[in-house]
């Protein structure tokens, strides 16, 4: 388990990262030097903070739901949220709808809580650009009331304005990309020119955190960086691959195994340096796969040699031959799986593992196909 499951609203579970939960303890342990006052005003921050990440991630994951696209969990981390969903829009307008979602909410609710504000006397608060979570003007307020209102509006301005900057994974970027698309650019065209776009400004990002001695900033700018240029290569390999199908893989001939064949038989294998991945079949029937980091893996253990391959093996992931292969490439990052088998009319004929696609996937889009 990833965390501690908090609440589920929707069909959508909630769940707080055990590193979110390690970290509320450090801030714990470090405001607790000034005192219970001063640890509970830090876990009150950082409470509202993760409030206000969670619903941003709802309003994306309703949207998604309207959309038909299951949406598995949302995990908060000490960086942010993750809303875990099975596949991204395929049509522009409705990634722009989506993006915009979760923004859209932060910016309403303080501009609700703006309004509600001017209506309050004595109210103190600053919004540097620079640093958007400044907290000293919302300690200065006279209530605990009116510190919660200013934090609350601060949180999600700073939230909704961060998330529409147009550097691609973020909600800005998101629909910079699909206003590529709709201007007649391929997808995976359209994701290349964004990541382009949001290099430079992360690159300036990072810069300023340099500047104003905010490393945060820094942090937040690496991340994203390292975070689009994956899924970018994600969604090339899927646009490289879409023409084909699973059957152009074949004829093969897989290397079944049974449930009861000892790990030790198939250590000749591993010599020929190409990671090897086994179909399981019993009388007949699939029942599984052994792939190849857990072969590697129940090897190492002390008597891994003699461990049947039932005792390491995984649920088959299966595929029909005449399923696309971008789809394919889809299904196994959903599914964290290495490998997939290809069965045709109920008979195994062939497997597909993500080595095989990215290497066909790289191949092709170097030859501009």
């Amino acid at each position: 388990m990833r965390g501690l499951k908090i609440l589920t609203v929707r069909g959508i579970p909630i769940v707080l990262h055990w590193t979110f939960l390690v970290f509320i303890g450090l801030i714990a342990l470090a405001a607790g030097t000034g005192g219970l006052h001063s640890a509970l005003t830090a876990l009150l921050i950082w409470a509202v903070l993760f409030t206000c990440i969670a619903m941003h991630e709802l309003a994306h994951s309703m949207v998604a739901q309207r959309f038909g696209i299951r949406v598995g969990s949302i995990l908060l981390t000490p960086i942010g949220g993750i809303a875990s969903m099975d596949r991204m829009p395929d049509v522009p307008r409705q990634e722009i709808l989506m993006s915009l979602a979760g923004p859209g909410f932060n910016l309403v609710l303080a501009t609700i809580v703006f309004w509600f504000i001017w209506w309050l006397p004595n109210v103190e608060f600053i919004v540097d650009p620079f640093n958007p979570f400044r907290l000293q003007d919302v300690m200065e307020n006279p209530t605990l009331f009116t510190q919660f209102t200013v934090l609350l509006f601060k949180v999600n301005m700073a939230l909704g304005l961060f998330n529409l900057l147009p550097a691609f994974p973020m909600d800005g970027g998101r629909v910079f990309r699909a206003a590529l698309a709709l201007s007649g650019r391929s997808y995976a065209r359209a994701t290349v020119l964004a990541m382009h776009v949001s290099t430079v400004l992360l690159v300036l990002l990072g810069l300023a955190g340099v500047l104003v001695e905010n490393p945060l900033l820094v942090v937040i700018a690496v991340l994203l960086y390292f975070a689009g240029q994956a899924e970018t290569q994600q969604v090339r390999t899927r646009s490289a691959l879409e023409h084909l199908r699973a059957e152009h893989l074949l004829p093969q001939e897989p290397l079944a195994v049974e449930p009861e064949t000892p790990l030790g038989e198939l250590v000749p294998r591993l010599l020929e340096g190409v990671p090897r991945h086994y179909p399981v079949v019993s009388r007949g029937r699939v029942v599984g796969v052994l792939a190849h980091p857990d072969l590697v893996a129940g090897l190492a253990r002390e008597g891994g040699t003699g461990l049947p391959v039932s005792d390491v093996m995984r649920p088959p992931v299966v595929v029909g031959a005449g399923d696309p292969l971008d789809a394919v490439a889809r299904r196994l990052t959903e599914r964290g799986a290495p490998v997939a088998l290809i069965l045709d009319g109920g008979r195994l004929v062939g497997l597909v593992s993500r080595e095989m696609l990215e290497a066909l996937a790289r191949q092709l889009d170097q030859s501009g196909a």
